[in-house]
């Protein structure tokens, strides 16, 4: 994805119609073409419609939509969650559930690595991106920086106890600052263990840990394309609720370029 360069652009609401959106995005179109990106991928929430109208603006596609859904954590189901649980190995047979929290093992980065590749089947609907490939590398830049910003994470993973491979995870974020929040991140299962309860076995383990260890937390987030189908109906079986609504936009730095010239005449 070296075509692309993504950018999160803010003006506090007193501030906006003055021109302010332009020459920060000037500054981004600026390092843009220093690194050569071609593209550039913004997003929108349905809280904020003036960034719908800005990127509208400039000549940009909304080229995903992704529901934010939130779980209120005294809504949970916790029947729902013991049933899926006890019935987990009906379908996953001998495989096994474990769990991270913090910095992964030296000797499982590369394996680690191999089962975040299944993220790359998640629905990208009309962008233009490239598959993602993690490497051990980059997961120790992800830990160093979730680490400086006092970030927890749990990574719950099911894996074949015979021959050591990942079937899949899942990952939350949880921040001191933000005690009452967690953060849902990627749930991943790789395609070779699909459709055998894992991706239910894994959410239901990690909530039910959320509600005994982390009773400060009154609702969890996660994001998910309006496209993915088989997450979406997990997700509501557990009680997650539309929370709000993001859009992914996509635009040609030509198209940019032209949207500033103009600005400026």
């Amino acid at each position: 994805n070296q075509h692309i360069l993504e950018l999160d652009l803010f003006v506090l609401p007193a501030w906006r119609r003055r021109g302010l959106g332009a020459e920060l995005l000037k500054l981004a179109v600026n390092r843009a073409q220093e690194k050569e990106r071609t593209s550039l991928i913004t997003n929108t929430n349905s809280a904020v419609p003036d960034g719908e109208a800005f990127c509208q603006a400039i000549g940009a596609q909304a080229n995903l939509t992704v529901s934010e859904n939130q779980l209120v954590m005294r809504e949970l189901d916790h029947a729902l969650l013991d049933r899926w649980l006890a019935r987990a190995h009906e379908r996953a047979g001998d495989l096994e559930l474990g769990l991270y929290v913090g910095p992964f093992p030296e000797a499982e980065l590369t394996a680690i690595a191999a089962v975040h590749e299944s993220m790359n089947s998640a629905p990208r609907e009309d962008l233009d991106v490239e598959d993602f490939h993690m490497t051990p590398a980059i997961m120790r830049q992800i830990e160093d920086s979730l680490t400086a910003r006092g970030i927890e994470r749990w990574v719950m993973y099911v894996r074949d106890p015979a021959s050591g491979a990942y079937a899949g995870f899942t990952e939350v974020y949880w921040r001191p600052n933000e005690p009452e929040r967690m953060g849902q991140g990627d749930t991943g299962v790789v395609e070779a263990y699909r459709n055998r309860g894992i991706g239910r076995w894994l959410k239901s383990a990690m909530l039910k840990k959320i509600a005994d260890e982390r009773p400060q937390v009154k609702y969890v987030r996660t994001g998910n394309a309006a496209s993915n189908e088989p997450m979406l109906k997990i997700n509501h079986e557990l009680g997650f609720k539309l929370h709000k609504t993001f859009k992914v936009w996509q635009v040609e730095r030509s198209s940019v370029e032209e949207f500033l010239q103009n600005h400026e005449d």
